[in-house]
């Protein structure tokens, strides 16, 4: 190695080797396909998607450390339509402060734009006021023709003095 000359290289190669080994790890800090969290998605048929994880990720790491590795999750304003598998996030390892590796969150299945309602479909959605205002016009027809019909008992009584 540096500053090593003759017989001294392969054996101070061999300790640097042994000291990688002996004192450092290497550490899957991120799994493929990890449930990350539900997205919320905009004007879309489904309000949420489920991210996962893209990819795994590894580090080498100091013996001991790797419970200290934090994980921080980045989201995206998710807006319909969206594609499986398209990116929806982003989400980094610090280690002591220091990005480390990061790997995208992908969505797991396709969000497709919520239709904008035609007129008939609002009118459908409202079929119970129809129905109340055709029974309330049913009733004021009643109404008016039992009103008629006194009305004519009453003139007819007291046309013939009854």
């Amino acid at each position: 190695m540096l500053k090593s000359s003759g017989k001294n290289i392969y054996s101070d190669t061999h300790k640097l080797l042994n000291y990688g080994i002996n004192n450092f790890e290497k550490v899957k800090v991120g799994y493929a396909n990890k449930f990350v969290d539900n997205f919320q998605v905009d004007n879309g048929v489904i309000p949420y998607v489920a991210g996962i994880t893209k990819s795994d990720s590894f580090y080498i790491v100091q013996k001991g450390k790797a419970n200290s590795i934090e994980e921080r999750i980045t989201k995206n304003d998710l807006e319909a339509p969206i594609s499986k598998d398209e990116v929806i996030g982003k989400v980094e390892y610090y280690l002591d402060g220091k990005k480390i590796s990061e790997t995208d969150i992908i969505a797991t299945m396709d969000v497709e734009l919520m239709p904008t309602p035609t007129f008939m479909d609002k009118v459908k959605s409202k079929w119970y006021l129809f129905v109340f205002a055709l029974l309330f016009l049913i009733r004021l027809w009643n109404l008016s023709r039992i009103r008629r019909r006194r009305y004519k008992r009453r003139r007819s009584s007291t046309l013939f003095g009854t």
